[in-house]
Order: structure tokens, then sequence, then C-alpha cells
């Protein structure tokens, strides 16, 4: 009579650890291609990734993602890096899974589907007397934009996923970007105290002035 096969101890453990890495498995290296509603503009997005070839313990490494940009089909910006991260950070894809033009020149990136929940306004002026290339405005941990030749003395208006919806002690603003002539304009971040004041609409102005950046809020003093 054949022997009837059963599970071992020895033999769940290591299924349960298949299924789990199955589960978990890194994401390939990001390529995103996208285009403005007028196809003015196209965005390149491409990802450098150090994905371990382990299949029973997949995990990152150094990551980062770098942005291209076209108008008329004449490159604007150049592999200049967007979002950058080690093992512990979150990659690129998992913090903005989505992306949606909300004007021919402004390009969402973030959490799909939170549309009908924005409350926040962040308003970016440009107050040089030059065109900005481009700007990158982020707004909390999981929503940024992408300004594409933002006109001198000009205004910007963003509705923003609230970040005052009783989560947090704290909101987050920075930006970065490229002055007209390719001066950089360093990254610049701004937390802001809403301990007390949460379930209030945020209301935030990023200011570009001289190569400057001034980050203030109208209810929330800075942290």
């Amino acid at each position: 009579m054949a022997k009837q096969f059963t599970m071992t101890g020895k033999i769940w453990p290591f299924l349960c650890t298949l299924l789990i890495s199955c589960a978990y498995s890194e994401k390939p290296p990001l390529r995103l291609a996208t285009q403005s509603p007028s196809n003015a503009y196209e965005v390149l997005l491409e990802e450098q990734a150090d994905i371990s070839g382990d299949p029973f313990f997949t995990k990152h490494g150094h990551h980062e993602v770098r942005l291209t940009a076209r108008k008329e089909g004449h490159t604007i910006i150049e592999k200049e890096l967007l979002y950058s991260g080690g093992t512990y950070d979150e990659r690129f894809q998992d913090l903005f899974p989505g992306h949606e033009w909300i004007s021919d020149s402004a390009l969402r990136f973030g959490q799909s589907g939170t549309g009908p929940q924005k409350g926040d306004e962040l308003v970016v002026h440009n107050e040089t007397n030059g065109t900005l290339p481009y700007l990158l405005v982020r707004a909390g941990k999981y929503e940024m934009f992408l300004l594409l030749d933002l006109a001198p003395k000009s205004t910007a208006r963003l509705a923003t996923a609230s970040q005052s919806d009783g989560r947090n002690d704290s909101t987050y603003v920075s930006c970065k970007g490229v002055l007209q002539g390719g001066n950089h304009i360093p990254e610049i971040g701004r937390n802001f105290e809403i301990r007390g004041k949460d379930r209030v609409p945020g209301h935030y102005a990023v200011t570009v002035v001289d190569g400057n950046v001034l980050i203030t809020s109208q209810e929330f003093p800075t942290r």
C-alpha cells in the first residue's frame, strides 16, 4: 500500500516564506512617459533601483528617479533628479502610484482616487522676472506637483489633498526647481504645526523671488 503524503512541520514554514515572498516581490524599475492634454509637453520618468535577486527575500537598495521633459520636441529638462532613497525608504511608485495633468503645464503625482477628497490650497507665485523652466512642489508625503514654464509674475493655484485631517500633528510643503538661465533652486521645505487645529483646511503659499523660496501658511505657524 502506498504511503499517504502528509505535510511536515518543516514544509509549512517554507511554503509560508515562499507565499510572503511572492506577495511582497519588488516592482520592476519605473518607466513612465506621459503627454500633456495638448501634446505640447512630454514628461519621462526613469528609475534606477538596486533590487535583490533573492527569490525568498526581495528588497531594494538605493533607488532614484530622474526626470526628462520636452516641449514641442525640444528637451527642456534632462535627467534631473526627481526622487531618491535607500533600503528603508519607500520607492516613488509606492508613494505616488497615480498621475494626472491638471493643466497643460502642470502634472500631479499622488495616490490614485484622492481627487474628490482634496481640501487644501497651495498657491505658487513666480515673482522673478523670468520664466521658471520647472518647479517641483511637494505637499505632504503623498502628493507632488511638477509645474513647467511658470511665467514671470504669474501664479498657479493647486488644489491638494488635506494634510490636516486629524491624522498628523504637522504638515509639510517643499519646493525645488530651476531659474531662467539654468541656476538651480535647492530644495527648501517647511513643517507647520497643526496640533489643535486639525480638520481646518490649509492655505499655503510658495513664493519664488530673487532665487529664494518663501513657504508660508495662513493658518499654521512653522514648527
